[in-house]
């Protein structure tokens, strides 16, 4: 996928995740077919409702007692950040797996944003001219937080530079952990966050309403 380019449903769902959790004030133009991307920020406390952000999208040390009432963290939650992250970019690119940037490279527009989310394996290296190399977030879910923290973590962020920031999301504390573990032995220069599950309901709620 591209920059507000056709997606399946779940890529969508992951786009629209991306764009609340930057809080995001503008985006590039949609073009005609793309995934209509809307402006935050949004109350996440009345899913679909465009308002400030009210809920926490990550959990921190000081919140996930509250938001989390299953698959608990317990002495796990000191690899969480004492305090919620809190993001703001003006511009924002999203990219995902679909292939559509083939037909239409995006390189330099993707990385004239401020701030440049990619989902799961979405690869740079080898890929610029088509699919830019700036990254500031890499956005997991369940499947690509086992691929990377069990299954191949000698792929950990391969490719991405310094300082990118892994976002899991719709995983267990366990896989988090695991994640946690194989980052700091092999990128301990990258930061790792955990999005709640409000945050993702939010998200469907917005796919199912068309934005």
């Amino acid at each position: 996928m591209g920059v507000n380019a056709t997606a399946t449903a779940a890529e969508v769902e992951l786009v629209v995740a991306a764009a609340c959790m930057a809080a995001i004030s503008s985006f590039l133009p949609p073009r005609k077919g793309s995934a209509r991307l809307a402006k935050g920020p949004w109350d996440l406390a009345h899913p679909g409702s465009p308002d400030a952000l009210a809920a926490p999208i990550f959990y921190s040390q000081a919140n996930h007692a509250k938001l989390r009432r299953k698959n608990r963290f317990d002495k796990e939650a000191k690899r969480l950040p004492e305090e919620e992250p809190q993001l703001h970019f003006d511009t924002c690119a999203v990219v995902g797996n679909s292939g559509q940037l083939w037909v239409e490279p995006a390189g330099l527009a993707i990385d004239a944003h401020d701030m440049v989310l990619r989902v799961n394996q979405a690869p740079t290296q080898g890929y610029e001219p088509i699919a830019g190399s700036k990254t500031t977030f890499r956005l997991l879910n369940i499947k690509w937080s086992k691929q990377y923290g069990r299954l191949h973590p000698q792929l950990l962020l391969a490719g991405d530079p310094h300082n990118t920031t892994l976002i899991v999301s719709r995983s267990n504390v366990a896989e988090f952990m695991q994640l946690h573990a194989e980052m700091t032995k092999r990128r301990p220069d990258e930061r790792l966050l955990f999005s709640s599950v409000q945050f993702m309901k939010h998200a469907g709620v917005l796919l199912q309403t068309g934005f």
